[in-house]
């Protein structure tokens, strides 16, 4: 029997969280930043809650495309509570995706002469193209349940992304807004050859206290069922719900 789940883990289990009335706006071209935080598309993990996972860099990387992917990709054969852990921190790793470096975005958005606005979307689908193949496998874009998720983990990206610009650059000292979420539970609910079933739950947090006095954006939490493949020496998701 399929394990039931509400309808906001659901949501999670796509990759997004409800995004509220709280609209994006970011203006300007220097420092300072006028901003109203969006609320964080998606949740997902790292290990404590006290230290931020550590994403990628923001400018474009000198290391090749399928090295970068193969980095991130999950091995084969993990029992079932790292796989969980392994899938959090990947997930954690996409949802902060360009915010490890701040003086390096900042270079960019002024190499390139354009405004965090702009700029926060086409880091977003630059991050798509290492992190779909490596959680979800070279063939995710003939995988409709892979693109839904996929394109969802986009936006949760740049929701987190634009949050980031829109308090990391506000004065000296300023700390960038960040999520992510924590492994709670891992269970297995199905293993066939070379498939397994698996429902991971976690809880969400943020330092969105820490960055701006507010209180914390992301959803309290939630669990997914997510079905595994294994391919050669890597396991990737084939579906999320």
């Amino acid at each position: 029997m399929m394990p039931q789940h509400s309808p906001t883990s659901v949501r999670f289990a796509l990759g997004v969280a409800t995004i509220g009335a709280i609209s994006l706006m970011i203006t300007g071209c220097g420092d300072g930043v006028d901003a109203t935080l969006v609320t964080p598309s998606i949740g997902v993990h790292t290990s404590s809650p006290a230290e931020a996972p550590a994403p990628s860099d923001p400018t474009p990387s000198k290391t090749p495309l399928g090295a970068q992917i193969e980095a991130l990709e999950i091995p084969a054969g993990l029992e079932p509570q790292q796989l969980g852990e392994a899938y959090i921190e990947l997930t954690n790793k996409w949802w902060n995706a360009g915010t490890e470096d701040p003086q390096a975005l900042k270079g960019r958005r002024d190499k390139e002469g354009t405004s965090w606005a702009k700029l926060a979307p086409v880091i977003a689908q630059e991050n798509k193209v290492i992190y779909a193949p490596a959680l979800f496998g070279a063939d995710w874009e003939s995988n409709p349940e892979a693109v839904t998720a996929v394109e969802r983990m986009v936006k949760a990206n740049e929701s987190t992304l634009s949050n980031f610009m829109a308090t990391a650059f506000r004065s000296s000292g300023a700390i960038g807004y960040k999520a992510w979420s924590e492994l709670t539970g891992t269970s297995v609910y199905g293993v066939t050859v070379g498939e397994r079933l698996l429902q991971l739950s976690w809880k969400d947090e943020d330092n969105n206290k820490e960055s701006t006095g507010g209180e914390k954006l992301v959803p309290d939490g939630g669990s997914v069922v997510i079905n595994w493949k294994t391919v050669s020496d890597k396991e990737y998701a084939t579906s999320v719900r």
